[in-house]
């Protein structure tokens, strides 16, 4: 795949992609030490509930509105939105005047600009890419992503407890050149078919109810949605009960000598060194791997993708041995390459044209979702051996795999009748 050959779209909403995750990974992570340092652990925790559920409505009622009027008027105020967002968290910690009160209510709309333009940008993503080209455009979308977040994790990590005032700084900047770019060189290729004609309040609440319920009510989605909501699942183990588990059995011991030179590890620094080498092989070899796959049948690819990443999570949920989790976290991190785009493609050629952000803001839900299912492993881990859970893990990734082929196969048949119609 050329770059220069991709509709200008495309190659907007890379860029947009890696500043605003460049931005946001700089201050978004540690905002819950934040908030935690002020208001309480307790409190913090519910206000980052409530922040996951009202961005998800936002998504929904955006959803909704992009197919009705179109894309770019949607992305366009929320990033705009999110520029005063970040505007009201600058001005609410200089230090004549700080309010964490104030601090709050922007993120609040930072979080729900965020969950409104996801859904509404991948639509317009698919309105301008084909199925020959869509799997090598989100394995570089997913490579700018991932390259991004590092370098802001880095730069947050370093800088967000001392300089907060420089980071949101950055951040407000960024979100101006994004503002800039959506604005001057988006065009909105989507044309919908019509005007709503509903126009009460409670009759637009009534017209997104239907619509959704429309969205529900497609047995091939609704099958897709619950196989990737059991791989997320999966991948948030590592930060749930794998990573907890880890913590306290994982002894400190001697991973590597060379010389004078000994790198030591216990639970915690171990995950760390997991999440460092998912990192690092994200963005080393997404774009080799993805060139490599391309030239395989993608439900196989997905299948065996799934199948190695499952086998890795497995021995994550058991294994003590520093070398043999570094192994396992590699097959993982390779499955899950290999696997992202490819499920991406299928999502872009499953869903309708005329509903496409409606459809992409239910899907929005799986991660919200397999995030609640993921931290109930470590209530359950609580009761059970790790061998248990890894059993577990495979029964999930098992079920994962049936539901994609069923839900893949469901597709095709779906695309050949349109096709002979």
């Amino acid at each position: 795949m050329e770059l220069s050959k991709l509709h200008k779209n495309v190659k907007i909403r890379l860029l947009d992609v890696f500043i605003n995750s460049l931005s946001s990974s700089m201050y978004f992570p540690f905002l819950a030490i934040y908030f935690a340092s002020r208001f309480g652990a307790e409190l913090t925790g519910v206000l980052m509930i409530f922040t996951v559920i009202f961005g998800f409505g936002a998504g929904l009622y955006a959803g909704y509105f992009s197919d009705l009027i179109g894309r770019k008027k949607i992305i366009l105020g929320a990033a705009f939105a999110r520029s005063l967002g970040l505007l009201l968290m600058i001005l609410t910690n200089t230090p004549m005047f700080q309010s964490t009160v104030i601090t709050f209510i922007a993120v609040l709309i930072i979080s729900a600009c965020g969950a409104i333009t996801e859904p509404v940008a991948e639509a317009m993503v698919i309105d301008v890419t084909t199925t020959e080209n869509r799997k090598s455009v989100y394995s570089v979308m997913y490579w700018f992503s991932n390259l991004s977040v590092v370098i802001g994790a880095v730069i947050g990590g370093y800088f967000f407890s001392t300089h907060l005032l420089i980071i949101l700084t950055i951040s407000f900047v960024l979100s101006l050149v994004s503002v800039l770019m959506i604005s001057f060189f988006i065009t909105d290729t989507y044309k919908p078919a019509g005007e709503s004609t509903v126009k009460s309040r409670w009759g637009v609440l009534k017209d997104i109810g239907l619509q959704y319920k429309r969205v529900s009510m497609d047995v091939t989605f609704m099958i897709f949605t619950l196989a990737t909501l059991l791989f997320f699942t999966l991948e948030f183990q590592i930060s749930n009960y794998i990573g907890i588990r880890l913590a306290k059995e994982l002894e400190f011991q001697n991973l590597l000598t060379l010389g004078s030179f000994h790198l030591n590890v216990d639970g915690t620094s171990m995950v760390g060194l997991l999440n460092a080498e998912n990192t690092i092989l994200v963005v080393a070899t997404t774009l080799i791997i993805g060139k490599m796959m391309k030239q395989f049948n993608s439900l196989r690819v997905l299948i065996i993708a799934l199948l190695i990443y499952t086998g890795g999570t497995f021995i994550l949920g058991f294994s003590n041995a520093p070398i043999l989790l570094l192994v396992a976290g590699f097959i993982a991190t390779v499955g899950e390459i290999m696997f992202w785009p490819i499920r991406q493609a299928y999502l872009a050629d499953l869903i309708p044209e005329n509903a496409r952000s409606s459809y992409m803001a239910v899907n929005s839900f799986v991660v919200r979702g397999a995030s609640i299912i993921a931290s109930l492993f470590i209530t359950i881990g609580a009761f059970v051996s790790p061998i248990i859970i890894s059993s577990l893990y495979v029964v999930i990734g098992l079920l994962s795999i049936w539901l994609f082929i069923v839900s893949i196969h469901k597709i095709s048949y779906r695309k050949n009748a349109k096709t002979l119609a």
